[in-house]
């Protein structure tokens, strides 16, 4: 079986894609990925996970930094008029060119026409139009994997109508759907209307081979708590936190690890003695180093309605670590926990005296924190991306049977 991967993302940015890139070499299927290069924090993980595939599937990069080269040029220009042309008319081809990294994805898809693949899957909403278009011209299926609901990411009503033309036309032949949470999975259904092919749920879980036994910090007198993403920045849900933490200083400590705006640090964090910034690591690093911590932030500000269906993946490494979890009472993020017997408590992102409620408690609650973190490891076992990768193996042996 011969499987094209395309986003418009790089692998360093998009673990959901790196997993399933992973599982196609490791199924002994023949993996070709066509994806992005950008010259900023994730440059040298990306390198790292190029380099690791070498051998094992064929990467192809297209570089975020070739602003003279003619092809970025041709894109820019087709970009700009797209959008233009895109405001006066509902047409969702032109809607779906208004995006110069597709437009980069199809020129680079043009070397690929005397290859042969089974099908081609399509990560994040601008390699959706070209995975389309180029499944059509080699007559073999295309699928495509929705992480979020992209209609809901922006707060303009004719925007979000312009997104949900676009995955309408181009998603109801879609060989399969994939998507990260079943909320986003049933809105995004609602959109297509009739879809008659399969549409699975693939929750955002991770190997299990990345989360080691528990390692409680006993000595450590403070609550040790951990939040991570790509980029510590605005919209996060931190500003909340980090207003009720100067209380707490001589008691927790919260690490944060991503790539720090510094801005937002002069803003919001600046003198708060308890906050440790740390830099973005690998996903397998990072997934030992949650065996130490006491407790995991799950937090979403529920900023657009995307944020409110969806699942935060730090959620699931918390699950799978054995990490308590505080999570933000979001649509998504309540099911999720609910329906996996997460270990933790909800809580109003708004609301300063439940947030500062649930420290107090957890800070006297820490001994106990610790002792019982080996045994919710042990039975959130059952949760891994082993699992959901069935899912796929089905859908990808009923494609080419």
């Amino acid at each position: 079986m011969k499987i094209l991967f395309i986003t418009t993302s790089n692998l360093a940015t998009n673990p959901r894609l790196l997993k399933e890139v992973r599982l196609a070499i490791d199924k002994g299927f023949t993996v070709t990925v066509i994806c992005f290069s950008f010259n900023n924090w994730s440059k040298q993980i990306n390198d790292e996970l190029i380099s690791e595939l070498s051998g094992k599937a064929d990467i192809h990069t297209i570089s975020m930094r070739s602003a003279s080269s003619f092809s970025w040029i041709n894109a820019s220009i087709i970009e700009r008029t797209g959008r233009i042309f895109g405001k006066l008319h509902s047409s969702p081809r032109l809607a779906a060119i208004s995006n110069k990294r597709s437009l980069l994805l199809l020129q680079a898809l043009n070397y690929f026409h005397k290859h042969t693949f089974d099908f081609v899957v399509a990560h994040n909403p601008g390699a959706l139009y070209p995975a389309w278009r180029f499944a059509r011209k080699k007559g073999i299926p295309y699928c495509f994997d929705i992480e979020d609901y992209h209609p809901g990411e922006t707060a303009s009503g004719a925007e979000a109508d312009k997104i949900r033309s676009v995955m309408r036309y181009y998603l109801r032949d879609a060989a399969y759907l994939s998507a990260a949470s079943p909320l986003i999975l049933q809105h995004t259904l609602e959109d297509i209307g009739d879809f008659t092919h399969p549409a699975i749920v693939v929750h955002n879980f991770f190997p299990t081979g990345e989360f080691i036994p528990p390692k409680p910090d006993y000595n450590n007198p403070k609550l040790k708590i951990i939040w991570f993403s790509q980029n510590i920045n605005h919209g996060r849900g931190l500003e909340e936190i980090a207003a009720i933490l100067p209380q707490f200083d001589d008691r927790v400590e919260l690490h944060l690890i991503g790539n720090l705006n510094a801005d937002y640090y002069e803003k919001y964090l600046k003198g708060i003695g308890s906050i440790k910034i740390l830099s973005p690591v690998a996903q397998k690093q990072l997934h030992h180093e949650l065996a130490s911590y006491d407790v995991g932030l799950a937090i979403e500000p529920s900023k657009d309605l995307n944020n409110e269906l969806a699942v935060s993946n730090k959620l699931n490494a918390y699950i799978q670590g054995g990490v308590y979890v505080l999570a933000s009472d979001t649509k998504g993020q309540r099911q999720h926990m609910m329906d996996h017997q997460v270990s933790g408590e909800l809580v109003n992102l708004k609301s300063k005296p439940a947030l500062t409620a649930f420290f107090n408690q957890a800070i006297q609650q820490k001994d106990q924190l610790r002792q019982s973190m080996a045994d919710r490891f042990e039975k959130q076992k059952k949760y891994s991306w082993e699992t959901e990768a069935e899912k796929l193996l089905q859908v990808w042996t009923r494609i080419v049977l």
